[in-house]
């Protein structure tokens, strides 16, 4: 009997994203352990409405049956590379049925962006594997760009002690004793500052196209952050419920953080510009207050090394948490972008740019 795993028993080839929709979302939900099933309006905003073009799937299809047993998806993001902008591929869902689920077939299937992009469909792939896949991108002449750091900043003790063996006392002590402290340093070292407030909707103006074009030129890579890409990013995703915090001087929008709640805390998901100082740590002190505000237990972002806001978030008492996963890219050895896409100082990526 033939093995599923002969390669002769299964093809992998690219097939339209609006045609295989309902057979890729049905493998990803199988292949979801732990972890809630995503919806067909999701991946239909996910792979077909995004302003920078419908999303690139290859399949793996059995030969026999015809059934899909694996797939991959690359989505389209506009990157400025020295000002000028290229389209990118990021690295998206990747699913493989667990009886064809080997190194073989796993890295035939990634490989094929990295062919398309040799052939100058697009100009790089950035990614953000698990630790099963890492080893599948290695495989495939992706490069290690850097790391993605957690930073997290804890805004209350006595809740985290609350759930561990033995911790009732404890939680008692800091919730009189070392909360109290937090609290009081946390308004002394933060405060408010009437230049920050909450949009009331999450819409994304001209004013963030201005801000994005005034702002990135200072930037040697960076994902496009127009209207355009955040009205669709952030408002269109119905299971994103999001907070936008904007920084003006009365007439112009200096800069923006955008936070989601996260059970018992507040997600930091993406914060720009980098290189205006007060206006970062204004932001990031009105997302501490808010946090304070709604008794969250902490703080947590993820940021590509080297980039300028950790070290402002470091100044708020944020420290990393974790060991950190890693970012991986790809463009071709010959192409004139390679050393700029491939140094990760170059970059500016928040945990944003993770999956769209």
């Amino acid at each position: 009997m033939t093995s599923p795993l002969d390669p002769s028993q299964i093809d992998i080839g690219e097939e339209p994203a609006a045609e295989v929709l309902g057979e890729v979302l049905e493998l990803l939900n199988e292949t979801r352990s732990n972890k809630a099933p995503r919806s067909l309006e999701f991946l239909r905003w996910k792979y077909l409405e995004n302003p920078d073009g419908a999303a690139v799937i290859w399949t793996v299809r059995a030969r026999g049956t015809r059934k899909i047993v694996g797939f991959t998806a690359c989505v389209p993001r506009r990157v400025l590379v020295s000002g000028v902008e290229q389209l990118a591929w990021v690295g998206a869902d990747f699913s493989i049925d667990s009886a064809y689920r080997t190194l073989g077939p796993a890295v035939k299937l990634r490989r094929q962006a990295s062919l398309q992009i040799n052939a100058g469909r697009s100009a790089l792939l950035f990614a953000h594997p698990n630790e099963k896949m890492a080893p599948v991108h290695a495989r495939c002449g992706h490069r290690v760009l850097g790391a993605m750091v957690q930073m997290a900043r804890p805004l209350q003790v006595a809740a985290k002690l609350r759930t561990r063996a033995g911790g009732a006392v404890l939680s008692r002590i800091s919730a009189y004793g070392i909360d109290p402290l937090i609290r009081g340093f946390t308004r002394m070292v933060c405060p408010r500052s009437s230049a920050v407030r909450i949009l009331p909707e999450p819409v994304f103006d001209a004013s963030f196209d201005e801000l994005f074009q005034r702002q990135a030129a200072t930037i040697p890579v960076i994902g496009v952050r127009d209207s355009r890409y955040l009205n669709w990013r952030w408002n269109q995703r119905s299971c994103d419920k999001i907070q936008v915090l904007v920084d003006t001087d009365g007439t112009r929008l200096r800069g923006y953080a955008i936070i989601s709640v996260e059970k018992d805390e507040i997600l930091i998901r993406d914060m720009f510009p980098a290189a205006s100082g007060e206006t970062v740590d204004r932001l990031i002190n009105a997302i501490v207050r808010l946090g304070m505000d709604e008794r969250k237990v902490a703080l947590r972002t993820y940021f590509l090394e080297g980039n300028p806001l950790i070290s402002h978030l470091r100044g708020r008492f944020f420290f990393p948490r974790m060991e950190p996963t890693e970012a991986y890219v790809y463009a071709p050895s010959d192409s004139s972008l390679y050393n700029l896409v491939t140094d990760v100082d170059s970059w500016f990526m928040t945990l944003a740019d993770r999956d769209v």
